[in-house]
């Protein structure tokens, strides 16, 4: 019987009448008992009614986003946090006109002169390739993995044979219709952390001074609010993974009266549009500052280098003006943190003294490195601030993985170690 008959007559069935065939009167003629299922069966459990009792909600419900929030402020802010994008190839021009930082693409000057001053010892290059292995390799956390669902491209997509007019956009790319399973391995965050405090930690014994620096034990949270000339309010909201710490604050790159003499190009210009169009604003939020570091008699209060990690699962594509307007913001979101731990809450102006931040952003293989000086508080003033870039973005290693079934690092580059190791110790002479 094929399917639409059986539906069609299931359909028609329904209506059928009930008749009684003379079943229990054969029974009875035949002496047979007949029963019905109540007087055979009995509850394993006696049926006590229960008095009903009424419960009260414990759990407390998510408060409504308005005006009865205990959080909430009349004057809306507009956040920058880790998941806000700046416009599409325009990142590093709206980071400028946000944080009022002219761009020189170069390293420091004192940064280059102690690299061409350094010199590494032979047994360096065994020691990081042994690093490297051990944060991509060598680790044995087995976690499962976020599932990737930009699976590669694998000759055939369900949703390109289905389209009209075919082809509206490149298939090739992704293949949509393919769900792959979630794997299990070692998350970035742990890889990029392993291997960061390890460059960190060969830092200190080639400095052989491990008293003059301290690295971040967990990952810190920093919260900044700033006011732009127009009246509105910034809020800086920003998680660092690894910073690293000094007994006394990095001395200026530059001093603010030869900021003229900068080969920099000047703070973007993005009108008509404003430059925190793409920043959510919120009237429900934390109304005070906070810094990691809360008194300057910590140990080591002051921030040398901070890095910033690019650790997504999914798609990872590493655009490297997004990933330099992003080092701006944290390397300003740090420095107004350093500036209120060092003259107060309430420092406003230009400062008595710029605040030096270096700044490392990576995704385990690819580097950059920056530094970003704060020159004044005020975002309308004559004054900029600045910020430092590489000019291209360096790997350190072409490949770390399994070939063949054999552990495989090619492509060591020793040169970027020794600029990031120039980096991590700026300033250990002066600490």
């Amino acid at each position: 019987m094929r399917n639409k008959d059986w539906n069609n007559l299931w359909y028609l069935g329904q209506e059928r009448p009930v008749v009684n065939i003379g079943f229990k009167e054969a029974l009875e003629q035949r002496g047979v008992p007949s029963y019905k299922p109540d007087e055979l069966l009995s509850p394993l459990h006696e049926n006590n009614r229960s008095d009903h009792v009424e419960t009260v909600e414990t759990r407390m419900k998510k408060l409504p986003k308005d005006e009865n929030h205990p959080l909430w402020q009349t004057n809306a802010a507009y956040t920058y946090n880790d998941s806000t994008w700046l416009p599409k190839n325009c990142q590093m021009q709206f980071a400028s006109a946000i944080t009022n930082s002219v761009t020189v693409h170069s390293v420091p000057e004192r940064i280059s002169n102690s690299l061409a001053q350094f010199s590494l010892p032979p047994e360096t290059q065994y020691r990081m390739e042994t690093l490297v292995k051990n944060a991509y390799i060598g680790d044995a956390v087995q976690k499962l993995l976020p599932r990737n669902f930009r699976v590669p491209y694998i000759g055939w997509d369900p949703v390109e044979s289905k389209m009209r007019p075919r082809n509206l956009y490149d298939h090739t790319k992704n293949t949509w219709g393919r769900t792959m399973p979630r794997e299990y391995g070692v998350p970035n965050t742990r890889k990029l952390l392993n291997l960061n405090r390890g460059i960190f930690m060969e830092t200190i014994k080639l400095a052989r001074d491990g008293a003059q620096l301290m690295s971040s034990v967990e990952t810190e949270a920093h919260r900044q609010l700033v006011t732009r000339p127009d009246g509105k309010l910034v809020r800086l909201n920003l998680t660092v993974p690894l910073s690293v710490y000094g007994r006394k604050p990095l001395p200026p790159h530059v001093d603010t009266a030869k900021l003229q003499t900068l080969d920099a190009t000047s703070v973007a210009s993005v009108a008509p549009l404003d430059p925190v169009a793409s920043l959510h604003p919120t009237n429900v939020y934390h109304p005070s500052s906070a810094h990691p570091i809360s008194s300057t008699l910590h140990s080591h209060p002051f921030a040398h280098t901070v890095f910033t990690h690019y650790t997504t699962h999914i798609d990872p594509k590493w655009n490297e003006q997004a990933q330099l307007a992003r080092s701006l913001m944290v390397g300003f979101t740090v420095s107004l943190g350093q500036a209120r731990l060092r003259w107060g809450e309430d420092v406003k102006g230009d400062l008595k003294e710029p605040v030096c931040i270096n700044l490392i952003t990576t995704d385990g293989q690819r580097y950059q490195i920056g530094s970003f000086q704060l020159n004044t508080m005020d975002l309308d003033s004559e004054v900029k601030n600045v910020f430092w870039q590489s000019p291209d973005t360096q790997n350190l290693f072409e490949f770390c993985g399994y070939k063949e079934a054999q552990p495989m690092l090619d492509g060591l580059n020793m040169q970027l170690f020794n600029q990031l190791q120039c980096v991590l110790a700026d300033g250990m002479s002066q600490s």
